[in-house]
């Protein structure tokens, strides 16, 4: 007897929390795991801890992505789209881990927290233009790169570990709630571009870099 099954080039796992990639709003009580081919989150959606598979892509786009849990592993690239963002809920301390990367396409993109009292540790490259840390703490121990516009680092608290970078047609601005450290980490400017600082940038490593 033969069966037909669906093509294993989608397999979404959203464990009994329907189907995010056609853009069902959850109630934020479930994981998300996405394997296969691109996935498309079109209406905004709430999950507690979301893994994608290495080479697998997510595309955040209209709405915002809730994350209630602490782990966003990420192996693949995680795309959100003009107006759209990643949120961080509530008070949670959430960390972005995996080889892959998450791309802010647009001026109006938002990788933010809730209430002040959420927080992001980043062992990945996050990478665009838009507003990042906003409404929550953020530690950097990766790369933070402004590519194609002005991306504002704006957290309540802002510790640098790795390396922030203004890249590619890009702006790095940091500033507004600014009150964090650079110890152990490096803000650079590539060739032609701008890193702007708006608040005290204790000790680490301020460079520019010029192209040869």
């Amino acid at each position: 007897m033969s069966t037909n099954l669906p093509s294993p080039r989608v397999f979404l796992v959203l464990v009994a929390l329907a189907t995010l990639a056609h853009g069902q709003t959850t109630s934020g009580k479930y994981n998300a795991v996405i394997q296969g081919a691109p996935v498309t989150q079109n209406l905004g959606a709430s999950v507690v801890n979301l893994t994608l598979a290495a080479g697998d892509n997510l595309i955040i786009t209209p709405g915002y992505l809730y994350i209630t849990g602490t782990s966003i592993t990420n192996d693949g690239t995680i795309t959100v789209g003009d107006g759209n963002g990643l949120f961080i809920d509530g008070t949670t301390t959430a960390t972005l881990s995996g080889s892959g990367k998450v791309i802010l396409t647009d001026s109006t993109v938002r990788f933010c927290g809730g209430d002040g009292n959420a927080a992001l540790i980043s062992d990945q490259t996050i990478q665009g233009q838009g507003s990042l840390g906003l409404g929550m703490n953020l530690t950097n121990n990766s790369t933070i790169k402004a590519t194609g516009g002005t991306l504002s680092v704006v957290p309540n608290n802002l510790v640098n570990n790795g390396v922030m970078e203004a890249a590619g047609g890009g702006t790095l601005e940091i500033g507004n709630y600014y009150s964090g450290t650079n110890t152990n980490g490096v803000i650079k400017a590539l060739d032609g571009r701008m890193v702007l600082l708006d608040g005290a940038c204790t000790a680490g490593t301020l460079t520019t870099v010029k192209a040869a």
